[in-house]
């Protein structure tokens, strides 16, 4: 069987027909999350996966979070799709966001001759809030697929008249099962802030809150006192959010101003239609004071694993109360309850994660830039900034 492509993005998409004719294989951009069948979803996604949950990715595309465009690179055989890439395209985006304090330190004297390099029509590949994986069908080659998807990417960036292609996040094991596919497409790997993971145990919060090791078992307790001293603030899950959206929307803008990194900024939309998903269990950790948050944590779960998607905070009340920790540690208390037996806690605020004994994963940009020159001075000033960042 022909490899056939979409007629309208034959060229775009698929810029060497020739060398992939003999690949039972079809391409095609699928412009929705709502366009997919839910079976076919769920099935490349598997079990376990809440930040890959289809609600999610709608909640991004109405929510206005940054990109210009969500859709979805497909890869099919008849009516099955077998791997799927999601893609953004930020046509304005600050690259230096996210990369780092570090990285942003060793760019200024780069900025400072060339403004306008970091300002950039960009495509991103994965996904936007977590690791970026291909989702793949079982049985189907990784690199087989890559082979097909990277000049995708690049012919998809000419369409869109995007220089930066950025595969964002990317695992070590994907990362070193197709380096050499990477570095013959002209993409370079550049580290990524690592992702933290806690591995939870069986049974109650106060079971492991005891089992942690001694000094951050005693300043949990402590923050935890902190909380019950202070008498108008409580917290409490929230499954819906419609009437405290735009009060979120500000707690993480908070905090989002004092972020080592960032790429997309969260509305008041996406936790509107988040909340609404029902192929997640999705809730708001909030601290109130009276009816007003406070803080709050962006929680989902899906199967056998939490996720402490984003968190928001009032400075002015969140230390006496240990907030940030304090949303968290509900966060851990309701994934316990639940039997989850991992939670993910995603990139950035490594000292207090470490405490509560989340192990890091380490994570990589694939980056490619359309103009070789510069391709090769962004990938040489940028090698191994972001590990030293997260060393120190």
């Amino acid at each position: 069987m022909k490899v056939s492509v979409n007629p309208s993005v034959a060229d775009a998409l698929v810029p060497d027909r020739q060398a992939i004719t003999d690949l039972p294989l079809t391409i095609r951009l699928i412009p929705s999350i709502d366009d997919i069948p839910a079976n076919q979803w769920s099935e490349l996604v598997g079990p376990n996966q809440p930040l890959w949950a289809q609600g999610v990715f709608r909640a991004m595309e109405q929510g206005s979070i940054g990109p210009s465009r969500h859709e979805y690179l497909a890869v099919s055989r008849g009516d099955r799709i077998v791997a799927l890439l999601p893609v953004q395209q930020f046509p304005r985006l600050d690259l230096t966001g996210l990369l780092g304090f570090e990285a942003r330190r060793k760019l200024r004297v780069v900025q400072s001759v060339l403004p306008r390099l970091f300002r950039i029509n960009a495509i991103f590949a994965g996904h936007l809030l977590g690791e970026g994986r291909l989702l793949l069908a079982e049985g189907e080659s990784q690199r087989a697929m890559f082979e097909l998807l990277l000049p995708a990417l690049q012919s998809l960036a000419r369409l869109w008249r995007a220089r930066w292609v950025v595969w964002k996040d990317m695992p070590d094991d994907v990362l070193n099962d197709t380096r050499d596919l990477l570095r013959g497409h002209g993409f370079s790997a550049i580290d990524a802030l690592p992702d933290t993971v806690l591995d939870l145990p069986p049974g109650s919060f106060p079971d492991f809150v005891a089992a942690l090791p001694g000094k951050p078992r005693r300043n949990t307790r402590a923050k935890l006192r902190r909380l019950a001293a202070t008498k108008d603030i409580h917290i409490r899950d929230l499954s819906e959010c419609d009437t405290m959206a735009e009060q979120l929307t500000d707690l993480y803008r908070n905090v989002l101003s004092n972020a080592e990194s960032w790429l997309e900024v969260l509305t008041p939309e996406f936790f509107t239609v988040l909340c609404r998903a029902n192929d997640v269990d999705v809730r708001i950790m909030a601290a109130c004071r009276g009816d007003t948050p406070v803080g709050f944590l962006l929680w989902l779960a899906a199967g056998n694993r939490a996720a402490a998607l984003r968190v928001g905070l009032n400075y002015e009340v969140s230390t006496q109360a240990a907030l940030y920790h304090n949303v968290h540690y509900r966060g851990i208390e309701a994934a316990l309850e639940r039997k989850c037996t991992t939670m993910d806690f995603f990139q950035t605020a490594y000292e207090p994660k470490k405490e509560l004994g989340c192990r890091l994963v380490p994570l990589s940009n694939a980056v490619y830039y359309a103009n070789p020159f510069f391709r090769r001075l962004v990938a040489s000033i940028l090698s191994g900034t972001v590990a030293t960042t997260t060393e120190n």
